[in-house]
């Protein structure tokens, strides 16, 4: 199944494909110790932010969070795409299940809560 042609492949798909290639693309300072998995997709990330590539920086970040010693990378990439193939929405592939049922934001840039400030009117 993790095989199939990227021709049939949603965004969200693609995305955590091309991730993990660009996880495991430089992974020599990991491999001699320097720095430690969670340490290197967060450089990664970094780097992808400061070439203006946020979607993949998110999801090189959920790798990130994810990894375990138990749970590796291989292992996110096919959770990820299984739940891209399931049709799930980008944000519930990407974060953790207690922030992907968020539809508005918490806290609005005057401190107020959507939900509030309809309820006042």
């Amino acid at each position: 199944m993790f095989d199939i042609p990227i021709s049939d492949a949603s965004f969200t798909e693609v995305l955590a494909r091309v991730s993990f290639q660009l996880i495991h693309r430089n992974t020599d300072l990991v491999r001699n110790g320097e720095l430690t998995p969670s340490e290197h997709m967060r450089m990664v990330a970094n780097e992808l932010q400061k070439a203006g590539f946020g979607a993949l920086r998110s999801f090189v970040l959920s790798y990130a969070v994810r990894v375990t010693p138990l749970y590796t990378s291989r292992d996110v990439r096919e959770q990820l795409i299984l739940d891209a193939r399931r049709g799930y929405s980008w944000r519930r592939v990407v974060y953790p299940p207690y922030k992907s049922g968020r539809r508005d934001p918490r806290v609005t840039n005057r401190g107020v809560t959507r939900r509030a400030s309809i309820e006042r009117n």
